[in-house]
């Protein structure tokens, strides 16, 4: 008689960021999965103005429409953020001049980590980090992860990991940080392509003001810090792996829902 492999439906989730939580709360709603979720057991800090474009059921019961507004054209902020290194779409362009509505990320991760902390496993995960000894014991049916993608690369030097860096300070009350720049009014995005104006996006989310720069000179203003956002990669370990969110696919224009909605498609799917 032939053995037949049963499924375990276990989902190994790797990160506890927005992203892996987001991805472990759609494992729990598809039909026969758990998630175990491991990562250096740490809530991660959230700088300035985020938020979340698409609901998450259950969970985005705080909402706001968020008004996007760019000065000068696409063509100007994209050369002003990118110069040459970004000939694709920016988001003036993907959200145009409309406003949309915007749900409260904090709160969302809020919640979604008082449902996951206690179950999470510790591990801090070291760069290059072997897949065996994660899946080692567990029999996963899947593994996603939302680390950063160089975290997984076994090949440091032969893949690429495209970057654009910027200078940007967002309110971090508990760290005594707060944006300088006030210029948005509540529940507002500003996208300056003008030369005559030094940063190129501020915002002012729930609460929450962010201001971004383009990399270069430091601005003299306190709190600032060097942010350095992916763009694309060609690393290609570990395709088991499902990555999800922007830092773990390293592709721009990958927003924090998309861990939520990729995952439930992906488990769906099967």
């Amino acid at each position: 008689m032939n053995s037949v492999k049963q499924k375990s439906g276990k989902v190994i989730v790797l990160g506890c960021g927005p992203a892996g939580l987001l991805a472990a709360y759609a494992v729990t709603l598809a039909n026969g999965y758990s998630p175990v979720i491991v990562s250096n057991k740490r809530k991660s800090e959230m700088f300035g103005a985020q938020y979340l474009h698409e609901p998450i059921p259950g969970l985005t019961e705080v909402s706001a429409q968020i008004d996007y507004q760019l000065r000068g054209t696409a063509e100007e902020y994209r050369r002003k953020v990118y110069g040459q290194a970004w000939s694709g779409t920016v988001s003036p362009e993907e959200y145009g001049d409309k406003p949309h509505v915007g749900y409260d990320l904090r709160h969302v991760y809020n919640l979604l980590w008082e449902k996951f902390h206690d179950g999470i496993i510790h591990a801090k995960l070291k760069s290059g980090q072997d897949m065996h000894s994660i899946v080692d014991g567990v029999n996963p049916e899947h593994i996603i992860s939302t680390l950063p993608a160089p975290a997984l690369c076994i090949k440091q030097d032969e893949h690429v990991f495209r970057v654009q860096q910027v200078w940007a300070v967002g309110d971090a009350p508990e760290r005594g940080i707060f944006c300088p720049v006030k210029e948005a009014p509540a529940n507002s995005i500003i996208c300056s392509g003008e030369r005559d104006v030094s940063w190129y996006r501020t915002a002012n989310i729930f609460g929450y003001r962010t201001c971004e720069w383009p990399f270069g000179t430091k601005p003299p203003l306190p709190g600032i810090s060097a942010v350095r956002k992916p763009l694309s990669t060609t690393c290609s370990c570990w395709q088991r792996v499902a990555r999800m969110g922007r830092y773990g696919r390293w592709q721009k224009g990958v927003l924090a829902h998309s861990a939520y909605y990729d995952t439930l498609e992906m488990l769906e799917a099967r």
